[in-house]
């Protein structure tokens, strides 16, 4: 992660160091799809109702 802090230059830096890492980008994009797979429809929709009072589905 970069912080926000460091600005545009650093983000594109890393990015840029990212993508020239085969290996290092094959990994990043896979974990990405793991942080998320608890992210469905009916999970969101859940977590929306809780948050508003309104209860499980």
């Amino acid at each position: 992660m970069v912080p926000l802090e460091d600005g545009p230059h650093r983000l594109w830096e890393s990015v840029s160091d990212l993508l020239s890492h085969r290996e290092d980008y094959h990994a990043a994009s896979q974990q990405g799809a793991l942080q998320v797979a608890h992210h469905t429809p009916q999970a969101v929709a859940e977590a929306f109702l809780t948050a508003a009072g309104q209860g499980k589905l």
